[in-house]
């Protein structure tokens, strides 16, 4: 009986997103910029130690870099989403903003090298 309510702790705990519990009060969908490609009128622009570069986010699991080109993304998390592009695989975490707020933040992680930075981006009208 106690391995029965282990196993439904933790499986309660990944569910929740972690040891911190609770629900997750992230909505993606406002955080991307539409349905698909021919839905949208907006896109991120963003910086990160002095880079800068835009990309645009949709709804069906696609979006485009205007660095590295096109990519797939999976919501792995809370406030958490699995990038995947012909060069690099990338993870983005603690998303915050939304497009009605036009302004974003989020940690992205190389998961090639490793390297994590902090980005901030606001949302601009038009295409990249």
């Amino acid at each position: 009986m106690k391995r029965v309510i282990t196993a439904i702790v933790i499986l309660m705990l990944v569910g929740c997103g972690g040891s911190g519990g609770g629900t997750c009060d992230f909505d993606l969908s406002s955080f991307t910029n539409g349905a698909n490609a021919s839905s949208t009128d907006s896109y991120w622009s963003c910086n990160s130690e002095g880079f800068t570069w835009a990309f645009v986010f949709y709804d069906d699991g696609t979006g485009m870099d205007n660095t590295e080109g096109a990519f797939t993304w999976v919501e792995s998390g809370c406030a958490t989403v699995q990038i995947d592009n012909a060069f690099s695989s990338y993870t983005i975490s603690d998303i915050s903003g939304s497009i009605a707020s036009g302004i974003a933040t989020f940690t992205q992680r190389n998961n090639d090298t490793g390297n994590e930075t902090n980005v901030s981006c606001v949302l601009l009208q038009g295409t990249p």
